[in-house]
């Protein structure tokens, strides 16, 4: 059952009990990087000789290699080479049209300030995250930052396996913090919990079908959630 409060909306799971551990989506969790993304990949598919859609956002959550193959039906090889155009034009420009959400920085150091463990956890190119994550200096707040290396972690399921490992955490210990669908199938693969957020790309129909365990409309709302449940006793139901 779904619980709403004036500014969230939660399930009542006693597996959220005793977490210690957060991982953080970027895309759209962290950051409101849709400018640079969209930008970059209508460089990327006119360099392949395709027209780019007017709305580009569907193409915001999955992994960018998926994407070319699935929906512009690209070949292994073909998509490989479009990549290489995104990636040579996202580093250049294309990650620094991007901001830090309203609120982040005070939900990172409040967590912090109660003990938590904070992590990355994202599709993008880890070398990116890293990036964008000492720009917009917000390095001091993560214990780890996991993200997709050399294309060897290439769903967000072993992303998280990742940062789970190098945090020596059990799944049982962990919240999955993202914004769309592609985080939810992730995070449940990879067993953690998740709780979806609708200040970034994704809806409240998409959290709620894809089974988030929780869904805050603010950064402060992660924070309530995460804290009101560590506070209580016995877990709700």
């Amino acid at each position: 059952m779904y619980i709403t409060s004036l500014s969230f909306t939660f399930y009542c799971r006693k597996d959220f009990y005793m977490k210690t551990t957060i991982l953080f989506d970027l895309d759209g969790t962290l950051t409101d990087s849709a400018p640079g993304i969209i930008e970059t990949m209508q460089y990327a598919l006119n360099k392949k000789g395709i027209i780019p859609p007017d709305d580009l956002h569907f193409i915001l959550g999955p992994p960018l290699i998926d994407t070319f193959i699935n929906t512009f039906h690209m070949s292994q090889q073909s998509a490989k080479e479009a990549y290489q155009y995104y990636y040579k034009r996202y580093a250049e420009k294309g990650m620094y049209q991007n901001s830090v959400f309203e609120g982040v920085k005070e939900m990172l150091s409040e967590l912090k300030k109660h003990g938590k463990k904070l992590a990355v956890a994202t599709s993008k190119s880890e070398d990116f995250a890293n990036e964008i994550i000492e720009h917009f200096e917000l390095s001091e707040y993560f214990d780890c930052i996991a993200g997709n290396h050399l294309n060897t972690r290439d769903t967000k399921a072993k992303v998280v396996c990742y940062a789970l490992e190098q945090l020596q955490c059990n799944p049982e210990s962990a919240i999955l913090v993202g914004d769309r669908m592609y985080d939810i199938i992730g995070g449940k693969t990879a067993g953690v919990n998740v709780i979806g957020v609708l200040y970034g790309y994704g809806e409240m129909q998409e959290l709620q079908q894809y089974g988030a365990d929780a869904i805050a409309k603010t950064p402060q709302d992660v924070v309530e959630i995460i804290l009101n449940w560590y506070k209580r006793t016995e877990p709700f139901y």
